[in-house]
């Protein structure tokens, strides 16, 4: 559960494994400040991104930055 926002720093690697369900508190994010973030699932055991809300509505976290990464570091496959 992300229940503040989450700053992956320079050089870091953030890895996410398969099946993984990733809760953020209204109003939180993920960045990504020239950092990699690998998130990769399967088929059957995708990621998922969601609101910890009770009642969660199109909006209630705010989003997962990728702030100056170099995007063919960064990989997201089977994510929800």
């Amino acid at each position: 559960m992300v229940i503040d926002t989450v700053v992956v720093f320079p050089g870091v690697t953030l890895t996410i494994d398969a099946g993984v369900v990733v809760k953020f508190d209204d109003d939180m994010m993920l960045e990504i400040r020239e950092a990699n973030l690998i998130a990769e699932g399967t088929v059957t055991d995708s990621i998922s991104f969601t609101s910890n809300s009770i009642n969660p509505g199109s909006g209630s976290w705010r989003k997962i930055l990728l702030h100056n990464s170099n995007t063919s570091s960064n990989m997201m496959r089977f994510v929800e």
